[in-house]
């Protein structure tokens, strides 16, 4: 726990004092010094292969260390050592290098820490469980490569693992009293005693039982103040000497250097329990709005359903979150795991005061599942918003190609638009869309897409005038649009390009000339509620703690919020061979302020969108106006 956020476990916080009693966790006997939580108590497993059981110590650096062996992309790191002299270990995750393949841009880095408590065994398996599946998928031409290709990813698996240890040396055992225990099982702080030692591995050793250090107290930002730590060697919250003053504290920081540290765009710090984001808020309004609504996506999109504790700003406690957010103007956190505020009751335990670190083993593989789902969401946002690199329209039949436009990749700030074909559009003819994004827009492992949850997409012909509402002219005969995911057919990744066909109606060609220009309005979001960028010619920069130039419509970027994309501007002549008319009359700029009800996305985000195309009549001297 980072903060003193649970009354019941107010308690734990400053205990001293107390004898070398001896207790043991049992599944039904409440006799004499037995505790009994209601079901089987958790041991460490002799295995590597993630189940139903926390793993032990061991067996999990073993499976992280085969991880590293195997895979080019994977690379272990020892970033430091312990009291005791344990190595340290972090595993960086990315195609080799600092720049993004496609663009050239520096890699954003994400930082995910585990086991900073020795007790809440929940992190390390969790930590471990996505450093496995993003081994696993790096090669997939989906969302793993997407990440691979985009960040750097540093999983600190364990970071106490003195204490770690400890836990669950005495798996089944712990001291000092019933309702607060301390050292064993329910080891909280590092082994430090304080006296240039360790903590000794004796329980009946009633001397240090109660030595350590918090380590989510040691950090610089808010050392020692705010009332969140003390300043007691045997307090459950003692801060530490100084600020940074242990070699755990010291080794994070070094993690964070094994991507680009000024490109750090996440940092989670992985506890238990409540169920909760504890969200430091540093003062700058844009980083702590967009912080804040990155935790809701990433706790909405668990099945379990995280909340989100917004923290009064400008009141660090020395918390590891406290020190990247401050430091970095990252958004960080502390992810407080399950169970909730009730503890292992929620499963059928019995009530036991501090068993929600104690997570009961039957609940560990779903556990997996429910916390990658968030943590997947965080790493997908932090690599980008979408935006849309360019479209084709071609004959249905010939496959001829009438429109297509890409942008052109300049720098790392700028993009151009050019144009490869432009051929006009006729009545009645039959063609096929293909929208390109520049990232996966469908998890092919979770099944998440775009379209999840959403009404059906809509393409439309209106005519539209500057500041006028827009005028439904005709209703395209729409396809159902298709993720493309087979080799040969998508961009670069599996399911970064849609594919829809439609057909031009004849009451489109009520004008007075021969030949009008259409605008392609392209209104999307990814599978976690992003939305696009709608002015693809300055793409999208991490900087500050938010997105910049996540624009709502071409030169705004003041919100960061996204909007529609109107790059694309295809024609339309009863002529197949007419001469296309002019590209600048126009624009479709008032679909930001107000979107069409059927659409389909407020804009404000949530797991899966809708996809929306709307084909908009520019506003020119041959089109005829509708009363």
């Amino acid at each position: 726990m980072a903060r003193s956020l649970i009354v019941p476990l107010l308690l734990l916080f400053s205990v001293s004092g107390l004898a070398a009693e001896i207790f043991q966790y049992t599944e039904a006997d409440n006799d004499g010094n037995n505790i009994a939580l209601g079901y089987p108590v958790p041991r460490p497993a002799d295995t590597g292969v993630p189940g139903n059981y926390f793993r032990h110590y061991d067996f999990l650096l073993a499976r992280h260390q085969d991880i590293a062996l195997g895979n080019a992309q994977v690379n272990g790191h020892i970033i430091g050592k312990t009291s005791s002299g344990e190595d340290i270990w972090a595993y960086l995750l990315g195609n080799d290098g600092s720049l993004t393949a496609e663009y050239g841009s520096p890699k954003g880095t994400i930082l995910i820490n585990g086991g900073i408590h020795a007790r809440e065994w929940q992190s390390p398996e969790s930590v471990s469980f996505l450093l496995e599946h993003l081994a696993n998928i790096q090669e997939d031409n989906g969302v793993g490569r997407y990440i691979a290709d985009n960040l750097n990813v540093v999983i600190v698996p364990v970071l106490n693992v003195d204490g770690f240890r400890q836990t669950q040396q005495f798996w089944n055992q712990a001291t000092a009293s019933e309702q607060t225990p301390r050292d064993g099982r329910m080891r909280r702080k590092n082994m430090n005693n304080g006296n240039s030692g360790i903590v000794d591995s004796n329980l009946d050793t009633a001397a240090d039982n109660l030595l350590g250090v918090d380590l989510n107290r040691n950090s610089a930002e808010g050392f020692g103040r705010n009332g969140g730590s003390e300043g007691n060697l045997e307090s459950l919250v003692y801060h530490g000497v100084t600020a940074a003053s242990e070699s755990e504290i010291v080794a994070l920081h070094a993690a964070a250097e094994l991507g680009l540290a000024d490109q750090l765009r996440l940092f989670t710090d992985v506890h238990s329990f409540s169920q909760v984001y504890l969200v430091p808020r540093t003062g700058d309004a844009q980083r702590d709005a967009y912080t804040g609504e990155l935790a809701r996506r990433m706790g909405t999109s668990s099945p379990a359903v995280y909340g989100v504790l917004l923290e009064r700003i400008g009141t660090p406690i020395g918390t590891t979150a406290d020190y990247f957010a401050y430091t970095y103007r990252a958004p960080a956190w502390t992810l407080e795991l399950e169970p909730g505020l009730e503890g292992a009751a929620q499963y059928g335990g019995a009530g036991v005061s501090h068993d929600g670190f104690m997570l009961p083993e039957t609940e560990v593989s779903r556990l997996h599942a429910d916390t990658l789902a968030m943590y997947m969401t965080g790493i997908y946002m932090q690599a980008g918003p979408p935006a849309v690199l360019g479209v084709d329209i071609r004959d249905a039949e010939t496959g001829n190609v009438h429109y297509a436009a890409q942008w052109r990749h300049d720098s790392e700030r700028t993009r151009t638009l050019v144009i490869l074909a432009d051929r006009a559009l006729v009545e009645d003819a039959e063609y096929e869309l293909r929208v390109v994004f520049d990232k996966p827009m469908v998890d092919t492992h979770t099944g998440r897409r775009a379209r999840e949850n959403s009404s059906q997409p809509s393409a439309e012909l209106t005519l539209s005038s500057l500041g006028d509402q827009a005028r439904v002219l005709a209703t395209l005969n729409t396809g159902e649009p298709e993720w493309l995911e087979q080799a040969g057919e998508y961009h670069r990744y599996r399911g970064d390009t849609l594919r829809v066909r439609f057909r031009v109606s004849g009451d489109l060609l009520e004008t007075d000339g021969d030949a009008s220009r259409l605008a392609l309005a392209i209104d999307a979001e990814d599978f976690a509620g992003t939305r696009l960028d709608a002015d693809p010619a300055t793409p999208a920069n991490w900087g500050r703690g938010y997105w910049e130039r996540h624009d709502r419509f071409p030169g705004d970027s003041s919100s960061g919020t996204g909007g529609i994309d109107c790059s694309y501007k295809p024609f339309i002549a009863r002529d197949a061979n007419a001469t296309p008319p002019s590209v600048d009359a126009g624009n479709c700029f008032f679909w930001n302020d107000a979107k069409p009800a059927d659409s389909g996305s407020n804009g404000s985000g949530g797991g899966g969108a809708a996809f929306a195309l709307l084909l908009a009549l520019l506003l020119t001297s041959t089109v005829r106006r509708v009363a």
